[in-house]
């Protein structure tokens, strides 16, 4: 049976959890109300910071929770979200505006563009044609000194070596 292909979606850029995991309130939470905040979290950064619906049964949808406990724990939940809200704006204005990410993706992009236009030109392109280089002949009056006169001193001396 063939797999049905994903639908593509645009790669998410990275949570900033260090607001949250430092916040006193969510160390006190207990794991449901932990799952719940994340949730929430979740939401709204996949959702590309859009604001969370006033409605509470939307709230408690996306929470997913159990309702007694949603109950419970709701107003620590949103005044801690409240909390980190900020944060996760500031993130992703910085991510989707700056020139972080399009620099990120131009210059990534830039020189593979690049690099594939240099092969193509390289596959392209006919080798030049090789012409043999012929190297000038070696004149041995341009390059030695020139000799000295033999002396009788050094004369003799060579006849005795040998």
């Amino acid at each position: 049976m063939a797999r049905k292909a994903r639908p593509s979606r645009p790669a998410l850029f990275p949570m900033p959890v260090d607001g949250l995991f430092s916040h006193p309130n969510y160390v006190a939470l207990p794991a449901a109300g932990r799952g719940m905040l994340l949730s929430l979290c979740e939401h709204y950064w996949r959702s590309a910071c859009k604001p969370l619906p006033k409605d509470d049964d939307q709230l408690f949808a996306m929470a997913r929770a159990h309702r007694p406990t949603w109950r419970h724990w709701r107003p620590t939940i949103l005044a801690l979200f409240d909390d980190i809200r900020p944060e996760l704006e500031r993130y992703h204005h910085a991510r989707t505006t700056n020139a972080t990410t399009i620099n990120f993706a131009a210059r990534n992009g830039g020189h593979a563009k690049q690099a594939k236009a240099r092969l193509a030109a390289l596959q392209d392109s006919t080798p030049a044609p090789v012409t043999p280089i012929t190297l000038p002949r070696h004149d041995p009056t341009q390059h030695t000194p020139p000799r000295r006169p033999a002396t009788p001193q050094r004369s003799q001396a060579r006849l005795q070596d040998r």
